[in-house]
């Protein structure tokens, strides 16, 4: 059977399994695993040879729309899954109940569905990208370093360089990258329970000076901010903690070390962290 014909086939086949379903979470996967939980799945598509799953975040109460409303502009268009499988790539599907045969550790992404758990592996593209509304400013970041940034803004290429070029405008005045990750110039949502859990998602030690993270880092730092705070608006499914207030208990990652509290900079904010995880870089 060749490719195309095995991408219309799957696209079928979760097609039938997936569409009109709510997702849920699913214990005991990396960080790095793709788990839309609260997500609604919209439709399953193809293009060419990728599957393009889309979904909507299910939406909080009317109160507290209201409020985030007035706070940001909240996720209201549809994000997209794109897998593409390549060579090697496969979707295995589990039944409830039925144990991992490719193991949690692989998993590229996981959909929990009430039809059963659909895990991609070894797949050559599998990504996220969270689309909103088109009021989400544009322009160049070093034409306004001081305009608010918004992950609730399309969270794709062209947004997460330009959060990455307004904190290079104003990493100056940050002496490590979790108060970096707090600075409203950049990103204007994140607090600070969201800035233990988004280093941990990244795996970055929260004491790293802002110059010496690569721009690659830095972009998977805020795609993390993005897929954390989408999944924060979500009433049905509020982020559980990787870190955040689990000092001394069994780090959900790597389940081989516990996660730390330390206290940062002169306002000696909280930071949780797993030392396993989020080793600080060695360099000669």
């Amino acid at each position: 059977m060749g490719d195309r014909d095995l991408v219309g086939t799957l696209r079928d086949y979760l097609a039938a399994r997936l569409e009109g379903h709510l997702l849920g979470p699913v214990e005991g996967i990396s960080p790095r695993t793709v788990c839309p939980a609260g997500y609604r799945v919209l439709s399953v598509t193809r293009s060419d040879a990728d599957l393009v799953i889309g979904l909507r975040p299910q939406r909080s109460s009317p109160a507290s729309r209201t409020r985030a409303a007035s706070e940001r502009a909240t996720l209201e268009s549809a994000s997209k899954l794109r897998i593409q499988l390549g060579r090697s790539g496969v979707v295995q599907h589990y039944r409830p109940g039925e144990a991992w045969r490719g193991g949690s550790e692989g998993a590229q992404a996981a959909l929990a569905a009430p039809t059963g758990l659909f895990v991609a592996y070894r797949c050559a593209v599998c990504e996220l990208s969270l689309d909103a509304p088109a009021t989400a400013g544009a322009g160049s970041a070093r034409d306004a370093p001081d305009a608010p940034a918004s992950t609730s803004g399309r969270v794709s290429a062209a947004g997460l360089h330009e959060l990455v070029g307004r904190a290079r405008v104003v990493q100056g005045e940050h002496g490590t990258i979790a108060s970096l990750l707090l600075d409203p110039r950049v990103l204007a949502e994140l607090d600070n329970r969201g800035k233990s859990e988004v280093l941990h998602l990244a795996r970055i030690w929260p004491w790293e000076q802002p110059h010496r993270v690569s721009d690659s880092q830095l972009m998977q730092l805020y795609r993390a901010a993005g897929v954390w705070l989408a999944a924060r608006d979500v009433a049905e499914a509020s982020p559980e903690s990787w870190v955040f207030e689990r000092a001394g208990a069994r780090c959900r990652s790597c389940r081989s070390d516990v996660v730390e509290r330390a206290r940062m900079g002169p306002r000696l904010l909280v930071t949780y962290l797993c030392l396993t995880c989020q080793r600080p870089a060695v360099r000669p």
